[in-house]
Parts: structure tokens; sequence; C-alpha cells
């Protein structure tokens, strides 16, 4: 699907051609967080080593769809950050991205 979608890529695009490209699927209220530029971090959290992990990196281009819709975004990664919780106290990266990650006290409960 994503080959399919770079070679429908207009000829002005050319920041998309030739780079690794993900979808991402998203649900409110983060896609519309997202969007409107108050959520900078986008996380992924995982007890098993899935994809993305150890697969997308900086530079990559992550398609923003909406759960059940269309894509309506994308962006380019600019860092790649991937904590073993065994080693980083959940609490560190609470602390330190909970407002970029737009997320409250019970996400992280």
């Amino acid at each position: 699907m994503i080959k399919n979608i770079e070679n429908q890529l207009p000829e002005e695009i050319d920041i998309l051609k030739g780079k690794k490209l993900h979808l991402g699927i998203f649900t409110e209220p983060f896609l519309n967080f997202m969007l409107e530029g108050k959520k900078t971090i986008e996380s992924r959290f995982t007890k098993n080593k899935i994809i993305p992990y150890n697969k997308i990196e900086k530079e990559d281009i992550v398609f923003v769809k909406k759960s059940s819709g269309p894509i309506m975004a994308y962006f380019k990664v600019k860092e790649v950050l991937f904590f073993n919780l065994k080693e980083t106290p959940i609490e560190k990266i609470e602390e330190k991205y909970s407002e970029q990650l737009c997320v409250n006290k019970t996400f992280w409960e």
C-alpha cells in the first residue's frame, strides 16, 4: 500500500520521494491535537518490540490517518527515541514528555 501511495505522489512533493514511509492511525482527541500543533511527540508503548520499534528513523515520513477515516496529513520524523522500561523508569518519561504527548495522569496509570 505504501509503495502505491509513493507512486501516486505528484512530482512537486519531492520531500516524500525516496523516504521510508509509515502509516500512523490516530484516534481523537490525539488526531486533532496533532493537527493543531499541540501534540508534538507521538509514542508507541508496548511490551513486545513490534513495528515501528527499530524500523522508524529520523527523516522518515509518517502519514497521519484518522481511525476509520482518510489520510489527513503527514510529518517528517525529527528524532527517534527508544526506551527500555526496565532501564528507564516510566516516571522519568512521564515527567519529561507528558505535555508534548498531550496525555493525562490516567494514561500513565
